[in-house]
């Protein structure tokens, strides 16, 4: 489990200095967060992001040290294309789990899929660059509520936060309504979040809130559920329970397109692995925090690594897969949240093989979903 700083001057998360969780489920979020929406024709992997960043954070700690998140220091070598969609990404990835891992997310639905379908409104019209990103329902609740109106930001550069959490506020409220559907008015937070993933550096989250009220639809509870469930069927392949749900609930689905749900591809988990390469830099380009925490070892060493990430689905998801075809047995409030701090274990361990490491994260969360992420590393050279 890593250790991240936190910056909460607004107090959404009671003015914590740090959060702790595993990478595996901000990984496991990103994942579902991006899971393509089927208002697109074009259908890139929905998975792509579980293996993509399985080493963004420095996975080269000292076993007895202190597990702070340290973002990789070779990402210094990136170019700035390349920078910017890492820490967008992990800027994703990172401000959901830290909602997830203190308040428990119990539904989820992207902004601007909800702009599209014409369900959401703003101040100023635009296109994704006017809207925050994420509509979520809560387990427990912020400042009374159990929505929440969430900007996620990213940036590599250390002296961003500010300025990407002013951006964030303006995004947040340029909101006046959430779905066309009866109202009833909820002071809902409007939370942005920016992550700076600074190479070498602890990783710090950044946390703003602008909150005011506007209409909500008494639905919105239901919806957010059953899309949060298709998003999370949809990364783990198995887009055809996904566009099952997504059908009974009317959400955007492929059947609206014409395509029968016999053609869609099924998938009970997912599975993927990496392999990748890597050397530390030189003393000079490590923040004095990394430098107490990594293996310093490995310094100017060739490493190899390779992670091996299985998702499973949460007990929601299996149920409403079993099922979907009985509207009678059609439960969402299937295994909600009971205690979302429960059930993160991660272990660090030295391997049966001389001189390679592994490092294991077991996220099993209270909804009965669970992430495994196994990082192995090795130093091919004296």
């Amino acid at each position: 489990m890593f250790q991240f700083e936190l910056n909460d001057s607004t107090n959404i998360f009671s003015g914590a200095s740090f959060l702790q969780f595993n990478l595996a489920r901000a990984l496991k979020l990103l994942a579902y967060a991006t899971a393509p929406s089927p208002g697109s024709r074009y259908q890139p992997g929905a998975s792509w992001s579980v293996v993509k960043y399985g080493t963004a954070i420095e996975p080269r700690l000292l076993p007895s040290a202190t597990q702070i998140a340290i973002a990789n220091a070779g990402i210094w070598d990136l170019d700035p294309h390349q920078k910017t969609v890492l820490a967008d990404d992990m800027g994703v990835g990172i401000a959901l789990a830290a909602l997830d891992v203190v308040f428990g997310i119990d539904g989820l639905w992207d902004c601007y899929s909800l702009w599209l379908q014409g369900h959401l409104q703003l101040s100023l019209d635009g296109r994704h660059g006017r809207m925050p990103d994420f509509l979520v329902s809560l387990h427990r609740s912020i400042k009374g509520s159990q929505f929440a109106l969430l900007e996620c930001k990213g940036s590599t550069r250390n002296n961003a936060a500010a300025e990407q959490l002013t951006s964030a506020c303006v995004q947040l409220n340029n909101v006046n309504r959430v779905l066309r559907l009866p109202k009833k008015n909820h002071g809902i937070p409007r939370v942005g979040i920016a992550t700076v993933v600074h190479p070498g550096a602890p990783v710090v989250i950044h946390v703003s809130d602008p909150p005011e009220e506007f209409p909500l639809p008494a639905q919105i509870l239901t919806m957010l559920q059953a899309n949060y469930v298709a998003l999370e069927l949809a990364a783990l392949g198995d887009t055809a329970a996904s566009d099952s749900v997504r059908s009974r609930y009317r959400l955007p689905s492929w059947g609206t397109l014409g395509i029968p749900n016999r053609d869609l591809p099924t998938s009970a988990i997912l599975a993927l692995d990496q392999m990748a390469v890597a050397t530390l830099p030189a003393n000079e380009r490590i923040s004095k925090k990394a430098r107490e925490t990594l293996d310093l070892d490995l310094m100017h060493k060739f490493c190899l690594s390779r992670s091996h990430l299985v998702l499973e689905p949460s007990k929601r998801a299996i149920a409403m897969r079993a099922e979907v075809n009985d509207e009678s047995k059609l439960h969402l409030d299937i295994a909600k949240h009971s205690d979302v701090k429960a059930g993160i274990t991660a272990e660090y361990t030295i391997d049966a093989s001389p001189g390679i490491r592994r490092r294991v994260e077991n996220d099993a969360a209270p909804d009965g979903s669970r992430a495994t992420l196994t990082i192995d590393i090795w130093s091919a050279s004296s």
